[in-house]
């Protein structure tokens, strides 16, 4: 993945990377989602839009 994609929710997309790419799964992988977006302090709600929104 080079970019968001602006039909998919942020949250999932993150998810998606790291599924790919370490041995987190299904909860693990979207809290560590949501974790690293509180961690570069975007809002919570972040991980459930769209990156266009």
């Amino acid at each position: 993945m080079t970019s968001l994609n602006p039909v998919m929710r942020v949250g999932q997309q993150i998810g998606e990377v790291l599924r790919w790419h370490t041995e987190l799964r299904g909860a693990q992988a979207r809290r560590e989602a949501i974790d690293l977006l509180h961690g570069s302090r975007c809002p919570m709600h972040s991980a459930r839009s769209t990156p266009t929104a």
